[in-house]
Formats: C-alpha cells, structure tokens, sequence
C-alpha cells in the first residue's frame, strides 16, 4: 500500500523529512473534524512517518503534529473557509493540494486556485506514484 513511499524515503532521508512515529492507538481513534472515514492506507502512511516534508516543498498533514505547519485540523480549518468543500479532508499541501473524502475514488488532488476535484485515485500508492513521484522522480534520482 505504502511500500513505495516509504521505500524511497529510506533511499533518499534527505527528501524526506518526517514528523516521528505518532501513537499508533491514537492516530487510529482519530476523527477528522467533518467525520470524512480515514482509508486504512493513510492511517498507515502517518503511523510510519508521522507527516512531514516531501522534496522540499510538499507537506504531508497528520493529527496530533507537534509542528503546526503539519496540523491537519488547522489547516483544514484554513483550507474549509477559504472555500475547499468540507466534505473533504485535506492532507497534502504543496504544488497542489490533496485530499481524501467519502465517496470513492477516495482521494483527489487539486490546483488551490481551483478548488475542484480534478485528479482522483484509488489509494495512497496510486496518489503518491501519479502526482508526487511522477512529478519529482528525475529531479531526485528515484529509481523505479
């Protein structure tokens, strides 16, 4: 599910700077403030890492961040009265944003002055390889 995003962080540490291991009881109870359900793959993807920084510009959100940068309620907080609909979850912020929601697919990735849902994916692994990795894969010398 995550095995490539977490295969590359451990190839390339300085690309990916992470939050720290998060209580695994805790990220598991949490609800998202709009109720919107966790897929399983992303609750596993802040277990593991916690959020944190990807190639430099890129933020991976996550409850319980000591960091605010990396508050997913805060941001999401931003994000709701700048206009992002509330029946999604943002939990990535960088070139463009993304989120996870109800109906499937479960994730979507959008520009932030457009505010709609223009790429959609299935899971984690699939969001990761179709925007963050596509986009910065020869940049960064990550091997397929």
């Amino acid at each position: 599910m995550i095995d490539q995003i977490l295969k590359d962080a451990i190839e390339h540490p300085h690309i990916f700077l992470w939050c720290g291991t998060p209580d695994e009881t805790k990220i598991n109870k949490w609800i998202p403030p709009n109720g919107v359900q966790v897929p399983l793959d992303l609750r596993k993807l802040w277990i593991a890492t916690g959020g944190g920084e990807m190639f430099e510009s890129e933020t991976l959100l996550s409850p319980f961040a000591v960091n605010p940068e990396y508050d997913i309620n805060a941001r999401n907080e931003f994000y709701w009265t700048s206009g992002v609909d509330k029946t999604l979850l943002v939990f990535h912020c960088g070139t463009w944003i993304s989120a996870i929601r109800d109906s499937a697919p479960h994730f979507v990735s959008f520009k932030e002055d457009e505010m709609e849902n223009k790429l959609q994916f299935e899971s984690v692994s699939a969001w990761y390889s179709q925007t963050l990795r596509r986009e910065y894969a020869n940049r960064y010398g990550l091997k397929d």
